[in-house]
């Protein structure tokens, strides 16, 4: 189904190399044209700007001692990305109490392990489906929780015995209890 990426940023290949770009880094022109339905040369309709990066990756040793052990990132720099975020502070002169800002109070400096792509030899992309494969969890309540995960990953097994010719003894999908938070 056409809409946004998911995860960490956008998975491009350009010069037998591949880079992400984080979501928030991305220039508005691209953001707009993300999920724009282009055609190929089969005349299938395709997404440009479709691959959303996970953030399930996995290394070599190899690899990573060698991006490690620049310590100064002479051979392998790494760009430092800027993280605006909402920090707790401690009011020490008026309140005398930890402070929850509402908006955005300070900026976090971050390296990102997909910066390291572009120095891989080789690299590979799966392309899945996201209703099959995705279910971050991300809050403690509501969409991207525990609960939420657990419910599309039961969901999905339940669909793969209907598929493959099995039945349910009971598929008035118990799940939704745990949406009332009525865990037994």
């Amino acid at each position: 189904h056409v809409e946004t990426p998911i995860g960490n940023g956008i998975i491009i290949h350009s010069t037998d190399k591949y880079y992400t770009i984080e979501m928030d880094e991305m220039i508005t022109s691209i953001k707009k044209t993300q999920c724009k339905i282009i055609k190929d040369d089969t005349t299938n309709d395709l997404l440009e700007y479709c691959y959303g990066n996970l953030a399930m990756h996995q290394f070599s040793m190899r690899f990573l001692e060698r991006i490690c052990n620049d310590e100064q990132g002479i051979k392998y720099p790494l760009p430092i990305h800027i993280a605006r975020k909402k920090i707790p502070f401690y009011d020490a002169k008026e309140t005398k109490q930890t402070i929850k800002p509402e908006s955005n109070n300070g900026i976090k400096l971050e390296y990102f392990v997909f910066d390291t792509f572009k120095y891989s030899e080789k690299c590979t992309v799966y392309n899945i489906n996201r209703d099959e494969e995705f279910a971050p969890v991300k809050n403690p309540n509501g969409n991207s929780s525990p609960i939420s995960a657990r419910i599309a990953h039961s969901n999905y097994w339940k669909q793969q015995v209907i598929k493959n010719g099995g039945t349910l003894e009971n598929n008035d999908n118990d799940d939704n209890k745990d949406k009332e938070g009525t865990n037994d």
